[in-house]
């Protein structure tokens, strides 16, 4: 008999015996030990649960690893200090040669803050822009290389999806951490009777996630590490990426943040609220116009209703989302008023 030969046979005998005993142990002796005089084999079997050890790392919440996504966001995220050394709150870096935003409840009246990355270092900044509808106000440091956390889209976030941000920081590399589910989403964010006005950046979803004021103008992450919101101030208001990205693609071509004005005041409706007034589509109901706004100027009357702009449908986007990426100029839009379908042009002036 070869050598193989004697180790098929030990292999095969130790898989027998291995299967055998847990037979065995696990079967047939609970059940003889249940047949009269055959009571004392049940202090044979072994009760212990079977362990079976796996080396595979095992990643939970929604296979997100919270630790890698803190340390991303911490990276990204700057604290702000007045000159007395007074903390105030957070930023988040947009480009590597110091460009930040924060929120302007965090830097107040302030024209100058110290700012301080996550190594430790201190710079000066310079308050530099304030969006005139949002939260927004963008501060600059003479600094290099930094790490730049990417956008993504707001709006696409559901409810139950999880977010998580950091906030305030007293020593290099730690920062405090908070994770949440989202309640409400963007689009979910509108009551049916809610008057909206054009001229006040809205959109939001909400999280039951602990933001105080130590979080406030911190970043908020998706699980995939890309910035969809920052959080504004104390009351838990926050700021979505899309509101983010057009105010830093006017801040980069301008060096200031312009949005377009219209003078609007309007009612949003879903397809869901729309079908319940009778019409087919999402649309935008008028409620009223400014006094020389564009939206008077154009002739917008209250009760129109808006359904098209610039030969697009909504398909699902708000209308503060289309119109705060609109250029400064002509807006065409689709109305029907009574039973006429009419076509308006606006001509969207800048904010002053």
């Amino acid at each position: 008999m070869t050598k193989k030969q004697i180790f098929k046979i030990i292999l095969i005998a130790l898989i027998a015996g291995a299967a055998g005993g847990i037979i065995f142990d696990r079967l047939l002796i609970p059940q003889l030990g249940k047949v009269r005089g055959f009571g004392w084999l049940t202090k044979l079997a072994v009760n212990a649960p079977i362990v079976i050890t796996r080396t595979e790392e095992v990643v939970l919440n929604e296979g997100a690893n919270f630790i890698e996504l803190a340390k991303k966001a911490t990276n990204s995220t700057v604290s702000f200090y007045g000159k007395n050394l007074n903390y105030l709150g957070n930023g988040v870096i947009l480009s590597s040669d110091g460009l930040v935003f924060t929120s302007k409840t965090v830097v107040g009246n302030l024209d100058e803050v110290l700012v301080q990355l996550v190594d430790g270092a201190v710079f000066e900044g310079v308050v530099r822009a304030l969006d005139p509808k949002s939260d927004v106000a963008v501060v600059t440091v003479d600094a290099h290389n930094l790490a730049v956390m990417p956008f993504a889209e707001a709006a696409k976030m559901s409810a139950g999806q999880k977010i998580l941000t950091v906030g305030q920081s007293n020593r290099e590399f730690v920062r405090d951490f908070a994770v949440g589910s989202i309640t409400r989403g963007v689009g979910n964010n509108k009551g049916l009777h809610q008057v909206f006005f054009s001229e006040t950046l809205l959109d939001a979803f909400e999280t039951d996630a602990d933001l105080n004021h130590g979080f406030a103008g911190s970043p908020i992450l998706n699980l995939e590490g890309r910035l969809v919101g920052m959080h504004a101030d104390g009351a838990a208001k926050i700021v979505v990426a899309e509101n983010m990205q057009t105010a830093l693609s006017s801040y980069l071509s301008s060096g200031k943040i312009m949005r377009p004005y219209l003078g609007l005041r309007y009612i949003e409706l879903s397809k869901a609220s729309a079908l319940l007034r009778g019409f087919d589509q999402q649309a935008l109901l008028v409620v009223g116009t400014d006094n020389k706004s564009p939206a008077d100027k154009a002739g917008l009357l209250p009760s129109d209703l808006i359904f098209e702009i610039d030969g697009e449908k909504f398909n699902g986007k708000t209308f503060e989302q289309i119109l705060n990426s609109h250029a400064i100029g002509p807006m065409k839009v689709k109305t029907l008023r009574g039973e006429q379908d009419l076509e308006i042009t606006i001509n969207l002036e800048a904010t002053k």
